[in-house]
Parts: C-alpha cells; sequence; structure tokens
C-alpha cells in the first residue's frame, strides 16, 4: 500500500483528500501521501518487532509468547479532517490480523473511499477492512452494541468519545 501510495496512486488519494476536504496541493500531500505512506511502513516495522520480542528463557525453562490477533473486530472511527488518520486507524489492527470496521466521518467519505480501494489494489484480503460509511447514530450503535467488538479506534471529538464510551459501557456484558 505504501509503494502504491508513493507512486501510482499518490494523485489520486491527494485529489481525494483535496476535493473531500478541501485542502490545498501542499496540504494534501503532506497527509495524505506522505503521512499515510509513513503510517504504513512505520506500523509494518513496529509490527515486526513486536513480533520479534520474546521473554527471557532459562537453561531449564524455555518461555514463550504467540502474539494472536483479538477474538471480534476493532471498530476505526476516522476524523473528518485527516486522510492519513482515516487510513492509519482501520489498517493498523488489520495489519496484525484483526479485522477492522472502518466507519469514516460523514463530511471525509469520498478520501476513505478512495483509500479503501488502495488497500484492495494492494491485497488486503476481502474482509480484513470493512467499509461502512454512514451516520455515526446509525453504525456506532449498531458496531459498539455488537457482542463481537473487541476493541475500538478512533480519533475524534471528545464529545463523540463519550458518547462511544457510554455506549460500550453500557452494553459491557
Amino acid at each position: 500500500a505504501a509503494e502504491l501510495l508513493a507512486g501510482p496512486w499518490r494523485m489520486r488519494i491527494n485529489a481525494a483528500t483535496m476535493l473531500g476536504l478541501s485542502k490545498t496541493v501542499f496540504q494534501a500531500e503532506i497527509d495524505s501521501a506522505c503521512e499515510l505512506a509513513d503510517f504504513f511502513r512505520f506500523n509494518a516495522r513496529s509490527a515486526w518487532e513486536i513480533y520479534g520480542e520474546q521473554p527471557d528463557s532459562t537453561q531449564d525453562a524455555w518461555n514463550r509468547l504467540d502474539w494472536r490477533p483479538l477474538e471480534g473486530f476493532v471498530f476505526a472511527a476516522t476524523p473528518f479532517n485527516f486522510t492519513s488518520i482515516a487510513g492509519n486507524l482501520p489498517s493498523a489492527p488489520a495489519m496484525v490480523g484483526n479485522v477492522a470496521v472502518w466507519k469514516p466521518a460523514s463530511s471525509a467519505v469520498f478520501p476513505a473511499y478512495h483509500v479503501m480501494k488502495l488497500f484492495q489494489e494492494a491485497g488486503v484480503p476481502d474482509g480484513a477492512i470493512n467499509f461502512v460509511p454512514g451516520p455515526g447514530s446509525t453504525v456506532g450503535t449498531s458496531v459498539l452494541t455488537n457482542e463481537h467488538l473487541a476493541g475500538v479506534h478512533f480519533t475524534g471529538s471528545t464529545e463523540a468519545f463519550r458518547q462511544m464510551w457510554r455506549t460500550v459501557g453500557h452494553n459491557i456484558e
């Protein structure tokens, strides 16, 4: 995804960011091309490093840690103002084997849609990142009350976070 974004997809994602988020060419280049490609690369490197970590063993005992995905899905609710964060929040959990349900901000669906197309072209398996645009009150309520919710990856307003926290807390059982 990073190589596609730095190459043949660069102008498409920048244009979608300019049109969808009203950013200048300069702002779009920093946000959607450069920072998002950096997120993809840094996250892959960080995952590789984490997977390499093992607890200490002794001559008498072998200690081993198996890293596994969460048992459920991660809800990625992304902001209205940054394509890079919108692409990062669902892809980071997917990179380490989790299923992500991605709900972009309603005012930022256009660039998010193009990032989803980038994921598809990059070979992200169908179902690893599930793109679900729609009103937060509809999508959020369905997702946050689902018994298979395992995590939330969120960037947005304090008010939205408190509502999400309240909903999850009310349904914690």
